[in-house]
């Protein structure tokens, strides 16, 4: 699938930024997410997940070590539509 993004100006700098509708059960959110075109996950903050009426600790529970050590995450099944593209489901992590 390709997908053409702009790039937005946020204090003084420009990102790679898409709209994106998330859906979980009947809740939705639409708010702009940041394209990491290397990234082999995508990471919302919490806020989202508790905007959605997930609850966090309740999913699959995965760890991710970086640089600066481990961290736990929290897999849930969502959806999600970029722009006007059709409805894609995915799982969040915390």
């Amino acid at each position: 699938m390709k997908y053409e993004y702009p790039y937005v100006k946020f204090r003084n700098q420009y990102f790679p930024l898409i709209p994106l509708r998330i859906e979980f059960q009947k809740k939705h959110l639409n708010t702009l997410a940041l394209v990491d075109s290397g990234a082999s996950i995508s990471l919302f903050k919490p806020e989202i997940a508790t905007q959605l009426g997930i609850r966090i600790e309740k999913g699959k529970e995965i760890l991710l070590e970086g640089i600066s050590g481990k961290i736990s995450i929290y897999l849930h099944q969502v959806s999600f539509q970029v722009g006007e593209r059709r409805r894609i489901k995915l799982e969040t992590k915390k």
